[in-house]
């Protein structure tokens, strides 16, 4: 993958640095282009030190060194996979509407082919945002096919007003500049599919201010989450209260939603509504499988009994496959201190889904590491009724590229 990062004068360009360090961690070429702005707080060499292929002036157009065959801006248009413009200026904006090519970032940006993925991440005062001129710009940049623009944060700005026009957190850029919706022609003969992921802890309620979970980080859910987007499926999750906060980094992906929930109640209820129109379902999240009767105010220690009258909660996966139609995927998880093959043969008779991912999992305590919670890996046994797919460590990223693959290549087709 072929990033071409181009960075306008704005005082947050600093977060630049980081993100091309996230880029070239994550294995992508990454090229910069500076505008004349950005000169006044970053030096190329910096980009060059720090991992990128190459890094350009915005005056580097013809510039001998790197004009060879073709002007540099035509090169640059042909290899690359997505435009990344972060921060974008209310100058680089207006200059982009308008179609005006007199430096290596404009003429570039009119030379892309169309299917290029294009993200843009406004920064400036709030004034300037709200300006008429601006927000006829962004709108116009809108119409621009395989356009992503992230909407500005909120917060104190450089110049001391509190408004929006602040740029995301470095991470937040990445991912939604990564999985942000765009034509993939490897795709484009596959019909459209939804993914619906339930994902991290709920809670059993005793007091207002107590509650029973367990430490499921929602990581896996993620992860697969990111992986349906990569696949250009629409995505929603329904996630814990406090599932990883990473979630968050895609709610303003088009084809994502995310819905937040306390109680296994609340995840049933938004699943149920979710799932007829889902083509796959996976169910990662550590449901807590108990209710309890709640007190409307805080139990008091000394009339804290010895025991809780505990009630079976609602088998979410259960309940969902009585509603399961034939051409729908559901992808079950287990998650056990033993993934014996007793255990495991059990789940799958007991609940019938096409793939059975069981997890070894521990809380642990003050001398040992959670295993399975909170981590980028985890031992797994994934199993059909039939056979066994996978046994052994991965980490989490590729048990959901593994789930996919197998998803995918088994479509139209019961999976045993």
């Amino acid at each position: 993958m072929n990033i071409l990062l181009i960075i306008s004068g704005s005082i947050s360009c600093y977060k630049s640095i980081e993100l091309l360090r996230l880029y070239v961690k994550s294995g992508f070429q990454v090229k910069v282009i500076l505008s004349k702005g950005s000169q006044n707080f970053l030096k190329p060499e910096l980009f060059n030190y720090l991992g990128a292929a190459n890094t350009y002036l915005y005056n580097d157009d013809f510039n001998p060194l790197y004009s060879k065959e073709v002007p540099l801006h035509i090169e640059l248009a042909r290899w690359t996979n997505i435009f990344v413009l972060c921060p974008m200026t209310a100058n680089t904006l207006a200059r982009l509407t308008t179609g005006i090519a007199d430096d290596l970032i404009t003429c570039t940006f009119l030379a892309l082919d169309k299917e290029i993925k294009k993200c843009f991440y406004p920064a400036m005062n709030s004034k300037m945002l709200e300006n008429d001129f601006v927000d006829q710009n962004l709108k116009k940049l809108e119409k621009i096919l395989n356009t992503y623009i992230h909407p500005s944060d909120q917060g104190i700005l450089a110049c001391g007003e509190q408004g929006l026009g602040k740029l995301p957190e470095v991470e937040e850029i990445y991912y939604t500049s990564i999985y942000a919706t765009s034509i993939d022609e490897s795709r484009i003969n596959f019909p459209e599919k939804n993914s619906l992921i339930t994902t991290g802890a709920t809670l059993a309620k005793l007091d207002p201010v107590r509650f029973i979970t367990n430490p499921s980080s929602g990581l896996t859910g993620f992860e697969l989450a990111l992986e349906s987007l990569r696949r250009g499926y629409t995505t929603t999750v329904i996630a814990g209260k406090y599932a990883t906060n990473k979630l968050d980094y895609l709610k303003t992906l088009s084809n994502f939603k995310l819905i937040r929930v306390e109680s296994t109640e609340q995840l049933f209820t938004s699943a149920k509504k979710f799932f007829k129109t889902c083509d796959f379902y996976f169910s990662p999240a550590a449901i807590s499988d108990i209710q309890i009767k709640m007190e409307n105010k805080k139990i008091k220690k000394d009339q804290l009994s010895n025991a809780i009258e505990i009630n079976h909660a609602p088998d979410v996966l259960k309940e969902l496959l009585l509603l399961k139609k034939k051409n729908q995927k559901m992808i079950g998880f287990a998650a056990e201190t033993e993934l014996t093959d007793i255990n495991l043969a059990k789940k799958i008779k007991d609940k019938p889904v096409d793939l059975l991912v069981g997890t070894k999992v521990n809380h642990g305590d003050l001398l040992e590491s959670p295993e399975g919670f909170q981590d980028s890996k985890a031992f797994y046994k994934i199993i059909t009724r039939e056979k066994t797919i996978h046994e052994g460590e991965l980490k989490k990223a590729n048990l959901a590229k593994l789930i996919f693959d197998y998803v995918d290549n088994n479509q139209g087709q019961q999976i045993k």
